[in-house]
Formats: structure tokens, C-alpha cells, sequence
């Protein structure tokens, strides 16, 4: 399941939390991370028929503009608005 590009880049940002770093603009980044989203929906978890659920998962999304630290703090918003608004969603950070 590959839905990244080569020159995109992957990076773990913390126990749950990745950053995509993506050279497809604003609108296709929005679109990769629904892919990946939709693409994880199929997955289930399950142990000695115990299920635990389908995988679920948000997204936050920002433009490069200003400084690395600052969109990835935009980005980190946009997030956690996926987060407490439902989950399971993409949302882009505005100004």
C-alpha cells in the first residue's frame, strides 16, 4: 500500500503522530492524505478472536509558507481540529 511518492517523505513524529512532507501542493496533499485515509479504512485489528475495530485516522494539513516549525505547528492544529471533530477526517489549516 503505497500512496506516497518517491521525494515524499515520511517521518514518525511522535507515539501516534507522522509527518508527510509531500511536494504536491496544498490541494494534493489534501487529496494524498485522503487516500491514505480511505485506504487504512479496510484494515482491522483483531487478536484470538477478539476484534478491536477497523483503523481509523486523522489528518491536519499546512502549506509550507514561513518557517518549518510554524507549519508544522499549523499542521499539528488542523490535526487535533480532526481529532476532537470527529476523527477519521482531513483538515486543511487557514489562516
Amino acid at each position: 500500500m503505497s500512496c506516497v511518492r518517491n521525494g515524499d517523505y515520511v517521518i514518525r513524529w511522535g507515539g501516534e503522530e507522522f509527518l508527510i512532507f509531500a511536494s504536491c501542493g496544498l490541494i494534493g496533499s489534501y487529496k494524498l492524505a485522503n487516500r491514505i485515509r480511505e485506504k487504512v479504512k479496510d484494515i482491522f485489528i483483531s487478536y484470538e478472536d477478539v476484534y478491536f475495530g477497523n483503523i481509523s485516522m486523522s489528518f491536519g494539513v499546512s502549506f509550507i509558507e514561513s518557517s518549518l516549525l510554524s507549519d508544522v505547528e499549523n499542521a499539528d492544529k488542523a490535526f487535533y481540529y480532526s481529532k476532537k471533530n470527529g476523527k477519521d477526517m482531513v483538515t486543511v489549516f487557514k489562516l
